[in-house]
Formats: structure tokens, sequence, C-alpha cells
């Protein structure tokens, strides 16, 4: 085969493997998770981000004796904090991520007018399966799956 063929290959074969890569940059394009400032930033910073995102926090509220199950969950699966840093940590959490309140429902006075349907599928012979119209299953096995 020609040397020309060979890095015309080569380029195509590394731009194919590398665009997936390339469009995954991190956060895809969202800014980085920043913390409150206070004391037991950069231990949760450190010991948390280890496993997972920043954001896992700060898009959580709970009480403070949530925040003492979930630091004692994370602690027994290996997070990396020094014992005697523990309530620093704790006390970080619950100041700055308190619990949150979900909004109250509403009430919309009037009449709703509901009706359900019902139907039976039919069993496919014993041993037998009815092949899905669909390409691939629900879970992404491709195969039979039994349907209504």
């Amino acid at each position: 085969m020609p040397t020309k063929s060979i890095l015309t290959c080569m380029g195509a074969a590394i731009f194919v493997f590398a665009l997936p890569a390339w469009s995954q940059e991190p956060m895809q394009g969202r800014s980085a998770v920043q913390l409150p400032d206070g004391e037991g930033k950069e231990i949760v910073q450190t010991a948390c981000a280890a496993c997972h995102s920043l954001g896992n926090i700060t898009n959580s509220g709970h009480s403070a004796e949530e925040w003492k199950t979930a630091v004692a969950m994370m602690l027994n699966v290996g997070a990396n904090v020094p014992e005697d840093k523990v309530d620093t940590v704790l006390n970080y959490l619950v100041k700055n991520f308190p619990e949150k309140t979900s909004a109250s429902a509403v009430s919309i006075p009037g009449n709703v007018e509901v009706s359900f349907k019902e139907w039976k599928c039919p069993r496919p012979a014993r041993g037998r399966t009815i092949r899905s119209p669909r390409p691939t299953a629900p879970s992404g096995i491709r195969g039979t799956w039994p349907t209504c």
C-alpha cells in the first residue's frame, strides 16, 4: 500500500477516534461549580469531588440530620476526610446548603374530567415471544420482546 494511502487512513482513524473525546469537554460548556467561602470549603472541594461532582452538593439541600447521615455514608465508602475535620465539613454543609423548602401545591377551582382505558394484552403461546415492531427492546438489547 502506498505511503500516502497509509497516512490518509491513519489521519482519518485519528480523527474518527478523537472526535468523541473532543466533544466531551468538561461539563459540556458549563462553568465549574463554585462553593461558597467558609471554613471547610477546601476539604469539601477535594474530598467530595474525588468521587462525584460538586453540583451534587450545590444542587441539594438537607437538614442537619440528613447532612450528618450523608457525611457518615460517604465516610463509610472511603471519603478522604481527616477525623478531626468531619465536624468542620458537616458544619460547612449545614450552613451553606440548608434544607430546601418545596413549593406548596396550588388548587385550581373547577371540574376536571378524567378517563382511563384499560385493555388486555394477548399472551404469547408458551415458549414463544411476539416480535417487537421496535428494532431494539427498551433496555437496548436487540432481539425479541413481548409486546401488546
